[in-house]
């Protein structure tokens, strides 16, 4: 059996996926540099040794969690970009990752504002600068149009089947 649409949206799921292993590494990064703090600041007991290590196992736990999540939104990234048959510019790969968590971070402020208009402006502001990195990390049409670049990564794929 033939999946003809398969790769409707691919690429779309493929970005919120790397924006949400964007936000998971930054939740992730809370709670090592919590985990630290408490340690180097005399916050929990550590001349307990029952609790000198768990509080070490923890803070070992969050940097192999950190580690993970990581390598999963590098692999994520790559097959992006590769799905595009990597015609664009790497180079970008960096700028993209910041300008998703931008992007994303800019959103949950809004959300959070009991909807501050202001920041929703910033928010789209912000969504324009990630689609035209984007459209240039992937080599398609560079565009700040969300419908616009939504278009173009499923055209420049419409060639693409699955099976």
């Amino acid at each position: 059996m033939q999946n003809n649409h398969a790769t409707d949206g691919i690429a779309e799921d493929l970005i919120r996926s790397i924006t949400q292993a964007i936000a998971l590494e930054g939740h992730e990064k809370t709670l090592l540099e919590k985990a630290i703090d408490e340690a180097e600041n005399g916050l929990v007991d550590l001349q307990k040794e029952d609790i000198f290590e768990v509080h070490m196992d923890k803070i070992e736990r969050y940097k192999r969690q950190l580690d993970e999540i990581t390598q999963l939104r590098r692999k994520t990234m790559l097959a992006l970009y590769a799905l595009y048959e990597k015609k664009g510019n790497k180079n970008l790969w960096c700028s993209v990752k910041h300008a998703l968590a931008m992007s994303y971070t800019l959103f949950e402020a809004w959300q959070a504002s009991e909807d501050n208009i202001p920041l929703f402006d910033l928010y789209l502001e912000s969504e324009k600068r990630k689609n035209e990195l984007i459209s240039e990390f992937l080599g398609v049409e560079i565009t700040s149009c969300s419908a616009c670049l939504a278009d173009s990564l499923k055209g420049e794929l419409s060639h693409v089947k699955y099976q």
